[in-house]
């Protein structure tokens, strides 16, 4: 069957496939299923091939609970995958489709899972699936500006992020079965509350927008993050913050700091808010862990969850990794913890990890070579009980790095799902 996924179970019945015609419809027994039906029927129709110049007719999306030649998305237990809040099964007869999931974001996996099944020439083929995802927590990082020792070289000629490249990966990620976007925002856009932070790289706020508002409508929450690490000999992950970053962690600081986090939560009303913290040089032990804990305090009053990296199993930066491990165990229970591991096997750390007390996300790259590593990673870490996993490609959004960026996306997504 040619999914994105290999799914937890299948059978095929060629006798029994189910095909398209002008009276079929697409049925949702549950108002939440509205949104999956209509983004069925949008995909159906740019896939079917009608013949000649015809274009294929347009599938009415109505309420309903079942009826003839129709697909029909509700509410209900897929089945002994139901504990999964994403889990779902659909089954092709003769008379129609039928696609049940516990929930809504269950009911978009389905039918995409439905539309990747279609045959372009208007039939389904005859038979069941039954799926559900390893990782519940599927998140791609994208970055509108980073900070990093090859990215700060050259800050100097950075562009604005290729609107077009941008859009594609979004939809990518959203065809890959990514459940989350995190964005990493920096200075990439314009603030209303400090103008002087705008670059010539910078996007309106307005643009932002319309990134969650597009990665939204895919089905995918949107997670903004700000790096407030401390790094001024060879990372600047803090530089994006200039003149304030080398402000010591006073009330002008975070006066600063939360006005800024306070336009993206206005924007985005996130769940969840990525602090950064990776690589940090500057902060003592106690020092960066009352940084974490006075930052997730802010979002805690506002019912958002604190995601931040921790640098583990980095054998070439040993003051950081000795910092990193003493903090583990003071940091508030309630911030989740990140273990990035890009191209190595040293993936133990999750449960390592876990055992303090913490919800662990995996971190894995895309680049060259490092999709054997990113299947891997998504399998220990699934062993080892992690809430998830977040992908990220170093590069900016831009054409030259496009092609690169979407196969990781793909990669990633998959492995994430399947995991491994």
């Amino acid at each position: 069957m040619p999914l994105f996924a290999a799914p937890s179970s299948s059978k095929v019945d060629p006798k029994a496939s189910f095909w398209l015609t002008p009276k079929a419809r697409i049925l949702f027994a549950h108002p939440d299923a509205r949104k999956p039906a209509r983004l069925l029927a949008r995909a159906l129709r740019e896939k079917w091939i009608v013949g000649g110049d015809f274009k294929a007719p347009a599938i009415p999306v109505r309420a309903g609970k079942k009826g003839k030649n129709a697909i029909v998305l509700r509410r209900g237990s897929p089945g002994k995958e139901s504990k999964n809040e994403e889990a779902f099964r659909l089954s092709v007869t003769t008379g129609g489709v039928t696609l049940v999931a516990r929930s809504a974001a269950g009911l978009r996996f389905a039918s995409q899972a439905l539309a990747e099944h279609f045959d372009p020439a208007g039939f389904f083929p005859g038979g069941r699936i039954a799926d559900a995802p390893t990782h519940a927590f599927r998140s791609l990082l994208i970055h509108l500006t980073h900070y990093d020792p090859v990215w700060y070289r050259r800050k100097r000629f950075e562009k604005r992020i290729d609107p077009g490249v941008t859009e594609r990966v979004i939809r990518a990620a959203a065809a890959a079965r990514f459940n989350h976007l995190i964005i990493d925002v920096a200075d990439g856009v314009r603030y209303r509350s400090h103008p002087e932070l705008a670059r010539p790289y910078s996007i309106r706020m307005a643009g932002f927008r319309k990134l969650v508002r597009l990665a939204r409508s895919l089905g995918m929450e949107v997670i903004p993050k700000l790096n407030f690490a401390k790094s001024f000999g060879k990372h600047h992950h803090n530089a994006w913050m200039r003149p304030y970053n080398t402000l010591p962690d006073d009330e002008a600081y975070y006066r600063h700091a939360f006005a800024l986090m306070g336009e993206l939560v206005r924007v985005v009303r996130p769940r969840y808010f990525h602090i950064g913290m990776d690589e940090d040089e500057a902060h003592t032990h106690a020092g960066y862990v009352e940084k974490v804990r006075r930052l997730n305090a802010w979002l805690r009053a506002r019912e958002i969850r604190t995601i931040q990296w921790i640098d583990l199993g980095k054998r070439y930066q040993k003051k950081i990794e000795k910092k990193m491990r003493a903090a583990v165990g003071r940091l508030p229970k309630d911030v989740i913890l990140t273990h990035w591991q890009y191209h190595g096997r040293i993936f133990d750390w999750v449960a390592w990890i876990r055992a303090r007390g913490y919800k662990v996300l995996g971190g894995t790259g895309g680049r060259k070579g490092g999709f054997e590593a990113i299947r891997a990673f998504a399998q220990r870490a699934a062993a080892q009980g992690a809430m998830g996993m977040i992908s990220t490609h170093w590069v900016p959004l831009q054409r030259k790095w496009e092609a690169e960026i979407l196969a990781s996306v793909e990669a990633s997504g998959r492995a994430y799902w399947q995991g491994g």
